[in-house]
């Protein structure tokens, strides 16, 4: 409650000002479209800016899809020799209001999304519900524009060890989840469902997620965090857009999605891996961080790492 008093006690000057500081710093180091095919970067740019969002706000609905379209038919990603990893993908990004957080989702996941696929959407469910949903359908996405208010009632329904949030991290593993209810059947969740998370939010209702769900489980660690560049396309930009996409392309996020979706077999699923500079790369940072937690508990400070 300390923390949450100390949060909300925090002005709006200070808000807006680590805002901006965010952006700045992050503009650089956010996910560039410079790493993706120059068709696709133009196709992403010229239809956000149709819709009247950044393109960077449409990186994570887009990526998200994909990896639960991946993650529905078994595709894995091998981080080394002997360790692979499912595609379920846990983000949450953050933007002010009126930055065009909903239009985002909805143009990149809620609309386009295949017909057989949005039965799975969810936006908001108890941790019952969740469990039950999964329990009879073995997948689940969920999208959710404001997705604080989500959280923070699992985190109070946590306080009275219901374990929502316990379940998650298993979600995101891969693990297998039993529940057993004094009223009704027992359900059960198969290893390495497809499951995803789609959040967006506001800085400061971000700040006050970490603080009140702040359990030292590593529940945070399994979720992607980025703060994209906000800054929308004016009027005359967007309607340049619309004419120079409608020109180009004579399709739309549906018919993309429907596609993949459509060349995904259950029985050959896609398998990734991480190229040479990148595996060496997540070596070293394992390297750095086993060694500094050893040596912070040789010194007897504890330390949460997560080892990929």
């Amino acid at each position: 409650m300390a923390k949450r008093a100390a949060i909300n006690a925090i002005s709006d000057d200070v808000w807006a000002d680590l805002y901006a500081r965010l952006i700045n710093s992050n503009e650089e180091n956010e996910i560039s479209l410079n790493l993706i095919n120059n068709r696709v970067s133009k196709f992403i740019s010229l239809f956000a800016n149709k819709h009247g969002f950044n393109a960077s706000f449409f990186i994570a609905p887009i990526l998200t899809t994909i990896n639960f379209l991946l993650s529905r038919v078994g595709s894995k990603v091998t981080i080394r020799d002997g360790f692979e990893m499912n595609l379920n993908t846990y983000w949450l990004f953050v933007g002010q209001p009126t930055t065009g957080k909903s239009s985002a989702i909805k143009h990149g996941i809620t609309e386009p999304i295949p017909d057989p696929v949005k039965s799975s959407l969810i936006s908001t469910t108890t941790g019952s519900g969740l469990t039950k949903l999964l329990s009879k359908k073995q997948q689940a996405y969920i999208v959710n524009s404001e997705i604080s208010d989500y959280f923070m009632r699992f985190a109070k329904n946590d306080e009275n060890s219901n374990g929502e949030i316990e379940n998650l991290c298993k979600l995101y593993s891969g693990e297998s989840i039993t529940t057993n209810y004094a009223t009704e059947d027992q359900r059960s969740i198969k290893t390495d469902i497809p499951f995803c998370i789609l959040g967006s939010t506001q800085l400061k209702n971000a700040s006050m997620m970490l603080a009140t769900i702040d359990r030292s489980d590593g529940f945070w660690d399994r979720f992607l965090f980025s703060v994209p560049p906000p800054f929308r396309p004016c009027p005359d930009d967007q309607l340049k857009a619309n004419q120079t996409f409608n020109q180009e392309f004579p399709y739309t996020m549906k018919d993309i999605y429907e596609k993949l979706d459509s060349l995904l077999d259950e029985e050959n699923p896609p398998m990734f891996y991480l190229a040479h500079n990148a595996a060496e790369y997540v070596k070293k940072m394992n390297t750095d961080v086993i060694l500094g937690a050893n040596r912070k508990m040789r010194t007897a400070i504890p330390e949460k790492f997560k080892i990929y």
